[in-house]
């Protein structure tokens, strides 16, 4: 067995197991773009499915957003000649967002929005109780970036949740496997992967775009830089954060100003007149 292969199937594994992902009887949606990473997905569960010591089955969803050039038919295909039971859910969104000027200027938002509510309806309806969709690592470096650079946060995506209403959860068997894996992994398979039919994303405005072009680029040199980000991500020192949340000693120091302005208060001093500064 090739090493990608390997690390496809060992990582997804691993991840199932360590976020306790599927449970004995349950029914998976996954989520299926005809994209690489969710091809990889759908045939690692499906190997997962026939040596797992708990028993779930899968139920294949395709959202057909209606974008120019999205080949459904050929993943329909691909579907019925390996006989898994699926579903095709036919969407205005490229009419309704990309072509209204106002929704196209956040396109991804509420693509992602709609999409996401299509398949917890679907998954809703069709008595499922885990809802898989195809993230990476690249995916959860990624967002930990631009949550820092846009939003001034730190924070990335979950493995695992609850849907509102906690109906279902939402898993994410390719959290530890990277683009690259299944990249070369859909290659291997030929798979009929459709390449991106997303206007905005294939014309590269897209935040997240820029941000993977910037990774490619400081990986060229430090080919563990993705990894090191990505296990910074469950590693962080709590001793050299800044929040005082998190930080003790920072607190601490905090607390302890606010206790001296208090005593000074108290004795009709000033703060600097308590504070041995010499």
């Amino acid at each position: 067995m090739s090493n990608f292969r390997y690390s496809l199937y060992r990582n997804v594994g691993l991840a199932v197991e360590r976020y306790n992902m599927i449970n004995d009887g349950d029914k998976i949606l996954v989520a299926l773009s005809g994209g690489k990473d969710s091809f990889a997905m759908l045939d690692a569960l499906s190997r997962l499915k026939l040596r797992a010591p708990v028993k779930f089955s899968l139920f294949v969803c395709i959202v057909n957003s209606g974008f120019p050039g999205y080949a459904v038919d050929r993943l329909e295909k691909w579907l019925v000649e390996r006989k898994y039971d699926y579903h095709i859910e036919k969407s205005d969104m490229y009419e309704s967002i990309f072509l209204d000027p106002v929704k196209a200027k956040d396109g991804c938002f509420y693509c992602s929005r709609q999409r996401r509510s299509i398949l917890f309806r679907l998954a809703d309806a069709n008595n499922c109780q885990k809802v898989a969709l195809g993230h990476h690592m690249d995916d959860f470096i990624e967002t930990a970036l631009m949550a820092m650079m846009y939003n001034g946060r730190i924070e990335t995506m979950l493995p695992i949740f609850d849907s509102s209403g906690k109906k279902f959860r939402v898993i994410r068997p390719l959290m530890y496997v990277s683009e690259d894996t299944t990249q070369k992994y859909c290659a291997k398979m030929e798979f009929p992967a459709i390449t991106c039919c997303c206007p905005q994303s294939c014309a590269g405005v897209l935040k997240r775009t820029k941000v993977k072009k910037m990774l490619l680029e400081f990986a060229k040199d430090e080919f563990k830089i993705k990894e090191n980000i990505f296990r910074s991500l469950a590693n962080y020192n709590s001793e050299y954060m800044l929040d005082l949340r998190f930080n003790e000693k920072l607190a601490a120091i905090k607390y302890e100003k606010i206790n001296i302005r208090k005593k000074a208060s108290t004795k009709g001093d000033t703060v600097e007149g308590n504070l041995n500064v010499s």
